[in-house]
């Protein structure tokens, strides 16, 4: 998505041999613009580094984007500029709220991918363990079921 902080990651990629290409989605289901969730996974896998970084406000909020669950399921390291989405992976993603320094970061990150590939399949193994769908259907029933004395079968 377009936003001053993305034009912070576009405006470093200028400056350096890495190109920057943006796939953006659209709510228009005929938008040739809009890629396959089989396509979104392979360009973010062949991506150098797949952040997931936020605006202010939504740093400022605590919001925690769907893009770090998918990014860390496909196999990337997760990125973030948001201490609230660090601390819910209990500070073992690379974060910085400096942009520039995150991207550092991430790209030293995976020029040593060979010695840190634990970390990436230890955070792949957290989303599939704890942040699925079902995982949150399950999380609502059982809530339902303690606090309000509902039997779900």
């Amino acid at each position: 998505m377009p936003t001053d902080e993305w034009d912070i990651v576009k405006n470093l990629c200028k400056d350096s041999p890495i190109q920057y290409i943006q796939h953006v989605g659209t709510f228009d289901s005929n938008s040739n613009k809009n890629r396959s969730t089989k396509e979104n996974m392979e360009l973010i896998q062949l991506s150098i580094v797949a952040p997931a970084i936020q605006t202010k406000w939504q740093v400022e909020k605590g919001y925690i984007p769907c893009r770090i669950f998918k990014n860390i399921s496909y196999g990337k390291m997760g990125l973030t500029n948001s201490i609230t989405v660090n601390k819910l992976f209990n500070n073992k993603l690379i974060y910085s709220d400096n942009i520039q320094e995150l991207l550092k970061k991430g790209m030293d990150f995976e020029y040593n991918i060979t010695q840190n590939k634990d970390i990436v399949i230890e955070l792949m193994n957290n989303v599939k363990n704890n942040h699925t769908y079902v995982n949150r259907c399950n999380f609502i029933l059982n809530y339902l079921s303690k606090n309000f004395n509902i039997n779900i079968i």
